[in-house]
């Protein structure tokens, strides 16, 4: 099935668990948050979800570093 992640058209396994997809791709769920068609899903909810056929996916990391200073 066709799905768009982080802006790319890609294939992915039919009807597969958020989830699971994430551990798939060895994404750990504790450091991503994600948006499905628009609304960020809760990490409880992960389990719960399946990606359907024409989803719109985004995965954001978190990131950290250093202090930001503005000059």
């Amino acid at each position: 099935m066709q799905i768009t992640l982080n802006g790319e058209i890609i294939q992915i396994e039919d009807g597969i668990i958020l989830l699971h997809y994430l551990k798939s791709k060895k994404i750990n769920p504790a450091t991503v948050a994600v948006e499905l068609n628009q609304d960020v899903i809760d990490k409880k909810n992960y389990p719960n979800v399946i990606i359907k056929d024409g989803d719109k996916l985004e995965i954001v990391k978190f990131m950290g570093g250093g202090q930001y200073n503005e000059r």
